[in-house]
């Protein structure tokens, strides 16, 4: 799963959530949609958002604790391997 980029694996994430995001090839970046009272964007960074990837985390727990998403990483590659599980398993 090393093969994606940054930007795949937070994109599949997306998908996965259900979430509607849209690239801007100007922040080389994610932004999830909003409607609410108009249309407004917020960034969607799973890696670089802790809290994002906190509620990840308890939705997906029962998917992290199975023993074929059982890995050592380093401490910086700690939400890559989060998310790479969550992608994984929902394949």
């Amino acid at each position: 799963m090393n093969e994606l980029t940054d930007l795949e694996l937070c994109k599949r994430v997306a998908d996965i959530e259900g979430v509607d995001v849209e690239y801007s090839e100007e922040f080389n970046a994610l932004f999830r949609v909003k409607v609410q009272h108009g249309l407004s964007a917020t960034h969607y960074n799973p890696l670089t958002n802790k809290a994002l990837l906190f509620d990840l985390m308890v939705k997906y727990k029962h998917l992290l604790d199975m023993d074929d998403c059982f890995m050592y990483v380093k401490d910086s590659m700690i939400p890559r391997a989060i998310l790479e599980c969550i992608v994984e398993a929902n394949q």
